[in-house]
């Protein structure tokens, strides 16, 4: 049976981490929308004939973006 003095420290530390993990959680959305950025650009440019040439459709590029994005 937790005390209500370890239920209060653990609530504070929960409390004192959450910024934390806001910064954390935004850096990884950050880094997965450049990646998605990155992926999009690069195959955004090329014609229908050289992705096919790649085995690849508009439809899975955008479905990678997708995934990358999470």
């Amino acid at each position: 049976m937790q005390t209500a003095l370890s239920i209060q420290s653990h609530s504070l530390l929960h409390i004192l981490a959450a910024p934390f993990q806001a910064v954390a959680d935004f850096a990884d959305s950050l880094s997965r929308a450049t990646a998605a950025a990155d992926y999009m650009e690069d195959y955004s440019t090329l014609s229908d004939d050289d992705l096919a040439a790649q085995g690849l459709t508009r439809e899975d590029v955008k479905n990678t973006v997708f995934k990358i994005l999470g």
